[in-house]
């Protein structure tokens, strides 16, 4: 990496370190009620977590594992919607297709942000990460829960 990157990124970091080096704990109100979409949330809070973790870490390879972070987060992303888009076809979910489209947008927006990486500009990682910290909450706290309500409904009677 360059200098201006380090320098730039080390900056950020020293704000972001004043905080904490844990992005997003973990806590019950984000309980879909569905256990493995629940699990598959808390996996991909630990892989931001882990994202964050290393845009932090002032090790000497910072770009390699950052994109090593970045790729285990949109493999784990596009297995969770395969999965969670699996329950929907199998329960008829009424809003599966706009649901489904949240989703496409969501790798679409995170393909744009991974440009961005391309010169490598310090902002981008940060607004990366914290992109996908307020995507993942928003979505599990209004569409998944909805969607998750709506099955356990149908299928429950409740």
């Amino acid at each position: 990496m360059n200098d201006k990157f380090d320098e730039e990124l080390e900056n950020i970091i020293k704000k972001e370190e004043k905080k904490s080096t844990i992005l997003i704990k973990w806590v019950s109100s984000y309980d879909t009620g569905h256990k493995v979409i629940d699990e598959q949330h808390k996996e991909l809070v630990n892989i931001i977590n882990n994202l964050y973790a290393v845009m932090l870490d002032d090790t000497a390879n910072k770009k390699n594992a950052l994109l090593e972070a970045i790729k285990k987060c949109i493999d784990y992303t596009n297995f969770h919607f395969s999965e969670e888009e699996k329950i929907m076809d199998s329960t008829n979910y009424s809003k599966k297709d706009d649901h489904k489209s949240m989703h496409r947008q969501f790798v679409l927006q995170l393909i744009e942000h991974i440009k961005g990486f391309e010169t490598w500009e310090p902002y981008s990682v940060y607004k990366f990460i914290h992109y996908l910290k307020d995507w993942l909450l928003e979505h599990i706290a209004y569409q998944d829960k909805i969607f998750i309500s709506e099955i356990k409904k149908n299928y429950t009677g409740k």
